[in-house]
């Protein structure tokens, strides 16, 4: 098989949109509801673009033998699940999936389940899917595939950019957040009074108060972290909602009280 750079760009752009379908199919099934499952804004995921051709490359050789296809599918996919499972939970200080419920499992990451079900999975991909999606893709004149690939690619890299970028900023809007909640805490506690609900209520409580001048300076502190806590709450970003909406355990346990805060004001359903 010829795998040219044109080639393989095609089969990770299209594995990458099926794998995005899978994801979103089994989401309705088990919720019977649409959600975007993938860490993009578009109908893409990249780890499966990535890990198909991974597998194909790896397991093509052996594609003629069905039992050792299978078990050297096993063998492979239980390793890159393990590795990856390991490197988003160092990353991200929290475990995307855990199979401590069921039997065989190591550490939660893999399981015996899981590991046999990839392994039937390969023998479809490599077997059946991969044989027909590289047809389509070889047999499509390049006069007519390349400008397709051009476009989607050009969309899929700025998604990905405008997605890591806004990722970034997410990060260090809950972590703006979660000082101001940490300050005004300890702040409520100085005071005495509580400095949680609507700006607004917070600040006429405050205003109706006789501080002595040692806590009128904390009360001026208390009044000026509740006006920048303002725009950090109503700030629309799209990106921050989708991450918000599908990987809110993100950083859960370190800005547990700025999640918390974000999602009432950017995940709330409008009146009617």
């Amino acid at each position: 098989m010829d795998y040219s750079i044109y080639t393989l760009a095609s089969l990770f752009l299209i594995y990458s949109f099926l794998g995005w379908c899978a994801e979103v199919i089994f989401v309705v099934l088990d919720t019977h509801s649409f959600d975007n499952r993938g860490f993009l804004r578009g109908p893409v995921c990249p780890i499966y673009g990535f890990g198909i051709i991974l597998v194909v490359s790896c397991l093509n050789p052996l594609a003629g033998t069905w039992i050792r296809l299978f078990f050297a599918s096993v063998a492979l996919t239980t390793a890159l699940e393990l590795v990856v499972g390991i490197f988003l939970k160092k990353v991200f200080h929290h475990e995307w999936w855990n199979y401590d419920e069921f039997r065989f499992n190591l550490g939660g990451y893999i399981c015996l389940r899981f590991s046999l079900l990839w392994g039937l999975g390969c023998l479809f991909v490599v077997k059946l899917l991969h044989p027909l999606v590289y047809t389509v893709v070889t047999i499509t004149p390049k006069n007519f595939g390349r400008p397709l690939l051009w476009f989607f690619g050009t969309v899929f890299m700025v998604d990905l950019i405008v997605t890591i970028c806004s990722f970034f900023s997410y990060t260090r809007r809950l972590k703006a957040l979660q000082a101001i909640e940490e300050r005004l805490h300890e702040l409520s506690d100085e005071l005495g009074i509580s400095l949680c609900g609507s700006v607004t209520t917070v600040m006429s409580v405050i205003d109706r108060q006789h501080w002595d001048p040692d806590q009128e300076q904390q009360a001026q502190e208390a009044r000026k972290l509740l006006t920048e806590r303002i725009p950090l709450l109503v700030k629309k970003n799209h990106v921050h909602q989708h991450i918000l909406r599908a990987f809110s355990f993100l950083h859960k346990e370190k800005y547990k009280a700025a999640i918390a805060d974000l999602k009432r004001y950017l995940l709330r359903t409008p009146s009617k």
